[in-house]
């Protein structure tokens, strides 16, 4: 019996282990660990390939290509990559489904083929390439490559493969033109392909809300031009691109479509158009305008019910100070709020007991929609506040209080560390 290598074990191991990962994308939750006893069979019975370098001329040949069932998804790779092209197809096949669950967009005419490469590479490189092309056949598909299969990036592979989709549904929008996408902004459908994605989604709100609350996002004119600030902040994209797919023209049509018809027609995109079709006129000042109302409006949204992020809890700060009527105007003019501390002062004021009482239903709205954890925090805000409109002592107004804040503290530690907050 020969020794055992060590060096092939270890491939074998890692082989599985990519195998591994793959099926837990594919089937989350209890699926997968049934379906892992199925690995060994599969995967146990090959090596994992060597390095290019150690590669026969033989092993870089290319191997037989495989596709899904509709015959839409390919991959191709050489001999030595052959094991990794059922895993790819499937995830492929997964994403693809779950990009039409997430849209529910329908196509006019059939999306280009999506052909996913896999390099020979194993180096780890995680770099996911995807191009849009037209072969010599003149037949369009769109490319995806893996430079190295079993370290690729399965988030940015999925997400090349929404982008590839999308982009064929900007096509067949558009009445099955390819110049449509020579004339829409690349941050159109990379903007869109984050919207899918709640968690990204919910982020990109938080980062578009802070820049718009602290005055630091440049005016629609700057934000809806063709190559715009997304480049560097692809929140503004996402935002951008949602806030299109959600106005609707003058007449009362779907700005999207009009605007990608137009695109179609081989028409520059400018935001003067865009103002034209949303306002009615290329007055920039309107387009601004209803932007900020869009937006006031978006930060009353709940993007993903159950998910606390940073943005959302920053928003339900804004919910822990009070505005009495006569502040800022014949009483104390240095501001027109006060915070919670300074409201245990006023205990005998009658107009600021009312405003107590009314502050206590705002807070607990602030929290609808997120996770338990800012549930009860406002909950303990509520508390303080009916305890101050009922008349309660100054010692026990402060343990709530203080009870609240540290609560408040210890939350916002929490989501500064990362830790995302969500029900289940």
């Amino acid at each position: 019996m020969e020794p055992q290598n060590p060096q092939k074990s270890q491939k074998k191991r890692t082989s599985v282990l990519a195998s591994s990962t793959f099926l837990l994308h594919l089937f989350p939750g209890p699926l997968a660990a049934g379906l892992l006893f199925l690995i060994p069979l599969a995967c146990l019975a090959q090596t994992s390939a060597p390095p290019v370098a150690l590669m026969s001329p033989r092993s870089l040949m290319p191997a037989a290509p495989i596709w899904s069932s509709d015959r839409m998804i390919c991959v191709r790779s050489s001999m030595a990559m052959a094991g990794y092209r059922t895993p790819v197809l499937m995830f492929a096949d997964n994403a693809r489904a779950s990009f039409f669950r997430a849209t529910r967009l329908t196509f006019a005419i059939p999306p280009a083929p999506i052909t996913l490469f896999l390099g020979n590479k194993r180096d780890g490189d995680k770099s996911v390439f995807s191009s849009r092309i037209r072969l010599s056949s003149d037949e369009v598909i769109e490319r995806i490559e893996l430079p190295d299969p079993e370290a690729a990036d399965l988030l940015l592979l999925r997400r090349a493969i929404w982008r590839a989709l999308y982009r064929s549904w900007l096509v067949s929008a558009g009445g099955g033109h390819e110049a449509t996408l020579t004339k829409l902004p690349s941050w159109l459908a990379e903007g869109m392909i984050r919207k899918i994605d709640p968690t990204t989604w919910s982020l990109d709100i938080d980062r578009v809300l802070q820049l718009w609350s602290h005055a630091a996002l440049p005016p629609a004119e700057n934000l809806l031009v063709a190559t715009n600030a997304a480049s560097m902040e692809p929140a503004l994209g996402t935002v951008m691109a949602a806030y299109l797919s959600e106005r609707k023209t003058y007449e009362g049509n779907n700005v999207f479509d009009a605007l990608i018809k137009t695109a179609a027609q081989g028409n520059d995109w400018t935001p003067e158009r865009i103002s034209s079709a949303i306002t009615g006129t290329r007055d920039l000042d309107k387009l601004d305008e209803n932007l900020d109302r869009w937006l006031i409006s978006l930060a009353q949204k709940i993007a993903t019910p159950g998910l606390t992020t940073e943005g959302s809890l920053e928003r339900f700060r804004s919910s822990l100070l009070i505005y009495p009527s006569d502040y800022g105007k014949f009483f104390n003019t240095s501001k027109p709020c006060i915070t919670f501390r300074e409201l245990i002062s006023y205990a005998n004021d009658p107009l600021l007991l009312q405003a107590a009482a009314s502050q206590a239903r705002w807070v607990r709205m602030g929290a609808i929609g997120r996770d338990e954890t800012l549930g009860n925090l406002s909950e303990r805000y509520a508390e303080f506040l009916e305890a101050f409109a009922t008349g309660k002592k100054g010692g026990e107004l402060i343990r709530l209080l203080m009870l609240a804040e540290a609560q408040r503290k210890e939350l916002e530690q929490t989501v500064r560390d990362g830790k995302t907050l969500k029900s289940e």
